[in-house]
């Protein structure tokens, strides 16, 4: 008796769900003990990290003619985003907090031309040893875009 609630799915459509890989897939531990070391990946959850210092000068790996100063006081952290990108001036700020490696912000950007400031969000993770950031920002003239930072 089929039950009317429930789709009918193949067992390659479930098969093909249940082994895609991705960045948040989580193994329990008895699980990950069976696998080669290097297929074991981390098993320590971003936000259970110290919180990494930030503080100093960082350089935009993508536009290295930026210049990022970022500031950090506990888990807060600002930063900005200035200089010149093809003969147009650039200057955004940024506001955020740190979850042990795991980051969220929030900026404003004032382009050439516009009256009224840019918004938008960004989320990413800092490397274990502090010394790159990697973010993805919401942009809402431009989409999704990366904002990689390596620490001088």
């Amino acid at each position: 008796m089929k039950h009317p609630d429930l789709l009918p799915l193949s067992v390659a459509a479930l098969l093909s769900v249940a082994l895609l890989p991705t960045a948040c897939s989580v193994l329990p531990e008895d699980i990950r003990a069976t696998l080669p070391e290097s297929l074991r990946g981390d098993t320590q959850a971003l936000k259970d990290y110290p919180t990494p210092q930030l503080s100093g000068r960082w350089q935009d790996t993508d536009y290295p003619e930026m210049t990022i100063t970022l500031q950090q006081n506990g888990n807060a952290f600002t930063m900005t985003r200035e200089g010149d990108y093809q003969g147009i001036p650039v200057k955004e700020t940024y506001t955020g907090t740190l979850e042990g490696r795991s980051a969220q912000l929030t900026y404003k950007a004032l382009d050439k031309g516009r009256i009224r400031p840019v918004s938008g969000k960004c989320f990413g993770v800092a490397s274990k040893d502090s010394s790159s950031l990697k973010l993805t920002c919401e942009d809402v003239k431009k989409g999704t875009v990366p904002l990689n930072l390596q620490k001088y």
